[in-house]
């Protein structure tokens, strides 16, 4: 499975951004948003990136 795209991730963060009062922490927010993607899996979740750094969590970084 791939991951979504970015401009896929932008309503469902923003959805859970305001379910938490308007503010965040992106670590709150990460497994909120994974929700609304039932179809990733746990490879998915553990892909990086060519840095090193978690590409789930990067592309709900953009979106934000």
């Amino acid at each position: 499975m791939t991951l979504p795209i970015q401009k896929d991730v932008e309503l469902p963060l923003l959805f859970e951004i305001e379910a938490m009062g308007g503010e965040a922490r992106p670590l709150d927010v990460y497994p909120k948003v994974t929700a609304h993607f039932p179809q990733i899996t746990e490879a998915d979740l553990k892909e990086k990136i060519s840095s090193g750094v978690n590409k789930w969590t990067n592309r709900i970084q953009w979106a934000r």
